[in-house]
Formats: structure tokens, sequence, C-alpha cells
């Protein structure tokens, strides 16, 4: 598996950042496929893929197999911080790329409680929007103002 941090250009992550990874994106070995793996279409690249707004934090490679293919398919990953992703594969035969979206986890978000805020010491404002996800725990802050 080749792991590369983009946000530090790391060549290399450590073993401890690779389980964290795993982790992240549900994934039992370095060559597991993702949780919640499923193909999506190019219109889903171009209006849902959180890559319209944002860089992807972690890429690598992974040989996986896909039902639908004899072989094993050399896959290109790009994972986002919360837990979410998308994977292409160039399908030379049929001459497409395939895409694929993937998320750790499903989030369900909430209001965090005053007491969840004051122990992560992050406190919604009026244009500051505080979140968190019951299942998993992951903390979203987005600033809405200009």
């Amino acid at each position: 598996m080749l792991l590369q941090k983009l946000s530090y250009l790391t060549p290399k992550a450590s073993q401890e950042e690779i389980d964290n990874i795993l982790k992240l994106y549900g994934m039992a070995s370095k060559h597991a496929i993702p949780t919640n793996f499923k193909e999506v279409d190019e219109e889903w690249m171009a209006t849902r893929c959180l890559m319209r707004m944002y860089s992807p934090t972690y890429m690598w490679w992974s040989r996986i197999k896909l039902e639908d293919k004899k072989y094993d398919a050399d896959m290109h990953f790009f994972g986002f911080y919360d837990g979410t992703g998308f994977a292409m594969y160039h399908d030379y035969n049929n001459k497409r790329m395939r895409y694929f979206s993937f998320a750790g986890c499903i989030h369900e978000f909430r209001q965090p409680t005053k007491e969840e805020c004051d122990a992560h010491h992050d406190h919604p404002g009026r244009c500051y929007h505080v979140s968190i996800c019951d299942k998993c725990g992951y903390w979203k802050s987005v600033d809405t103002s200009d």
C-alpha cells in the first residue's frame, strides 16, 4: 500500500498513522475494500464528491477484487478528512473510467450539548456551526460567513 498524506507530502506514513487511516475508512487491512464501497457515476462525482470543495487528505493505491472482473483491479483511492472518499479505476478493456465512493461512517449529525462543546473547546456562534456524529464521534465545524 503506497500511502501519501497529501497535506504534508510525506512519501511514507508510519504504521500507527496507517492503522488510524484504516480505522477511519473502516478497512480491516490495507488491501481491504473500504466500508460502504459502491460504484457511482460521473454525475455523482461532479455534484456530490467533496473534491469540488476540498483536496483529498490521503491518496493510496491498492489492488482489489471487483465482483464483475475476472482479475484484480488496480484502484486509486482518494480519502478526505471526514472518512469519506472516492476511488477511480481505468477499465482498459471497456475503454472507460469507473468511479466508486466510500465512507467509514454514514454520519448522523446532531448539535452537541453545551457540555460537549465545553469539553471540545468549540462553541457555535452566529455563522459558526458545530455538529457531532452520534455513530462515530466525528466533530464537524463549519464557518458560513463570507
